[in-house]
């Protein structure tokens, strides 16, 4: 609120010195836009104050307490004892669903561009043999929007979540070509649940500073396909290759840890971090394995069990188990790490019978929250029913799955090394690596987060990849930094106008707009000309279009520029890893190799964990700062 006051102490002050001179009065409606813009700020902001004094009167377990202090923090757990306080609960929206659907014809081209970036790219990846000759022919959007509602609304630490179901069964329609062949996806439903996270909340004329779109759990997704020449039994497990295929596109786009994260200005508060906003860091490691089902639905002779267990994004398959509806699939080949990014996720579990080359068939599907499988102590299996899938099997209500999970927090704290007179078997990191490794020898979770790149390497777009012992993971290729681009051209111009009138040395002037020096030496030509021209004889508005179509040209090219000499990346990368594996961080280069594009790498250089950035690699610096945290048992270590 003071500073509030204090604007408008200083608006009122520029208004007054504009009111005593003549020009004054054409700028009262600005300082009349000041003094609403300033009461409408201040009424949201003591509108907010008194609700967050209102909300902590009631909900007293909206208080985090402080970490431990030996530095273990179990956030997920936290956040689960917390329990936040639920501010609305399934609520209807049929005003937004009316709202919706004038707006759904013109989501067609994005649309377009997401199967044109994701689904086609998915779709050739997931399809043997054929799926590299699929292409994207048409899409129909139809005229059935999604419906939206119920909604639940909580608050948590930084802002205000919203859960709203989303239930699409529209007439969507998607071909693609295959040589002389086409392939139709149709009756596309989508039933899930997309969380609206409304953060951080700030002091400001808005108080939000931004917004994360993401679903905790993949959607249930159903399509129809049919075939133009062609038999899709030609293909073995065609559907379910295909249905995969959107399921991983969606995932990529939506299902957490993916989301669309974009900041909101708050006009007096300040800038959102963009990479901690989209982001999100873990709250830890569920190490789960899958140990056996009971009583699947089927004859033993044809039944050839397989589980696909999926958590957020990702998901593993277990090995199949032929001609047994009893399967055991217990051990280090069958367990898991999964990263959660948030309380409310689960784990699901699908089963499906192997046919060979036939179309596999699903037996049946369980899921339950991470939060039933945390407090599971060590050793215990969780039994879940199996919602069986097969309905020429009839009724079949005994099928189970047994889970084991394990909860492991992320911590800072890490051992000191043993004194050197000891031997390495009374390490206490030894012990520690020995309880933690599990099935998958994960004992740390490393962390990388890529801020720019300033490199020699030829034209872009250019990766960050970051390597840890043989695993590694990508940015999305560097985007121009967000200099001096937000320049317009006609400022542009009149800079390098007045530079030049100044006589000021090419290089500098080259050096700090940043400009090649051909370009400069080309405005300065023409403007030597029209120096010469006679003043009556020149037409100053063809003058300005040159001039403004100039420093369009140059803007690009020095946005073309700073994407391949100076990315901006602002993401975060995150890697499982083991105690002694190595780190090395890489810079890759779009080429093509065989007429076809692929990144390449032009340098690569090996780090300790223990180094902070910046990484100085062959011929580029990587700004980059890396951290190590360590996998649950800490505190016993």
């Amino acid at each position: 609120l003071k500073l509030q006051f204090l604007y408008f102490i200083v608006s009122m002050s520029r208004w007054v010195d504009f009111m005593t001179n003549s020009v004054g009065l054409k700028f009262l409606s600005i300082g009349a836009k000041r003094a609403v813009l300033w009461a409408m700020g201040s009424t949201v902001t003591a509108a907010s104050v008194a609700y967050d004094i209102k909300t902590h009167k009631g909900h007293s377990k909206i208080v985090i307490p402080a970490p431990a202090s030996e530095g273990f923090k179990d956030a997920f757990m936290e956040d689960l004892l917390s329990t936040p306080p639920v501010l609305t609960e399934n609520q209807s929206v049929e005003w937004l669903n009316h709202s919706i659907e004038p707006m759904w014809p013109f989501l067609d081209e994005g649309i377009r561009q997401v199967v044109l970036e994701k689904l086609e790219p998915a779709i050739q990846n997931a399809v043997p043999l054929i799926g590299k000759q699929l292409r994207f022919a048409k899409l129909t959007l139809g005229c059935t929007a999604p419906q939206l509602g119920p909604v639940t609304s909580r608050l948590t630490e930084d802002g205000v979540e919203l859960f709203v179901a989303v239930d699409y069964a529209g007439d969507l329609e998607l071909e693609f070509e295959l040589g002389v062949a086409t392939v139709s996806i149709a009756d596309l439903t989508i039933r899930g649940e997309v969380m609206l996270a409304f953060k951080p909340l700030v002091n400001g004329i808005n108080p939000i500073g931004g917004m994360e779109i993401s679903c905790l759990d993949q959607p249930e997704v159903t399509l129809k396909l049919s075939a133009k020449g062609m038999f899709l039994d030609s293909v073995p497990n065609f559907y379910k290759l295909l249905k995969y295929a959107v399921d991983d596109a969606v995932a990529s786009i939506l299902v957490m840890p993916n989301n669309i994260a974009f900041r909101i200005p708050t006009v007096t508060g300040p800038v959102t971090d963009i990479a901690s906003l989209k982001y999100r860091s873990p709250l830890g490691v569920l190490r789960v394995s899958v140990d056996s089902a009971q009583h699947l639905p089927g004859s033993t002779w044809s039944t050839n069990p397989y589980a696909r267990v999926q958590v957020g994004a990702h998901h593993y398959y277990t090995d199949t188990v032929n001609k047994n509806v009893n399967p055991t699939w217990h051990g280090k080949r069958h367990t898991q790490d999964f990263m959660i990014f948030h309380s409310k996720q689960s784990v699901r579990v699908d089963v499906f019978s192997g046919k060979g080359f036939g179309a596999d068939e699903l037996i049946g599907s369980c899921q339950t929250p991470v939060s039933t499988l945390v407090g599971l102590k060590d050793k215990e299996l969780m039994t879940l029913p199996v919602k069986t899938a097969i309905e020429h099997y009839g009724h079949h209500g005994g099928a189970k799955l047994k889970l084991q999970a394990e909860w492991l927090p992320l911590s800072d704290y890490y051992p000191d090394a043993a004194e050197s007179v000891k031997e390495i078997a009374d390490d206490p990191r030894e012990k520690w690596r020995d309880g933690n490794s599990g099935g998958t020898g994960n004992q740390q979770l490393t962390t990388l987060r890529v801020d720019k790149v300033f490199t020699s390497h030829g034209p872009g777009p250019h990766k960050v990849v970051m390597n840890v012992g043989g695993r590694s993971t990508a940015t999305c290729p560097g985007t121009s930094p967000p200099l001096i681009f937000n320049i317009c051209p006609s400022t542009l111009c009149e800079i390098t106008r007045r530079m030049s009138a100044a006589n000021a040395a090419t290089d500098l002037v080259c050096s700090v707009l940043e400009i090649d020096e051909t370009d400069y030496l080309q405005y300065k030509k023409t403007t030597d000309v029209r120096s010469k021209t006679p003043f009556p004889l020149r037409d100053a508005e063809v003058e300005c279009t040159e001039d403004e179509a100039w420093a369009k040209a140059v803007i690009s090219k020095m946005k073309r520029n700073a994407s391949d000499k100076r990315p901006q990346f602002d993401e975060i990368l995150y890697l499982p890893s083991k105690l002694e594996d190595t780190f090395d961080i890489s810079l890759q280069s779009l080429t093509t190799v065989d007429g076809k594009p692929t990144y390449a790498t032009v340098a690569s250089k090996e780090f300790p964990l223990s180094q902070s950035g910046p990484f100085h690699l062959d011929g580029c610096t990587v700004f980059a700062t890396p951290t190590v945290s360590y996998l649950g048992k800490a505190t016993e270590a």
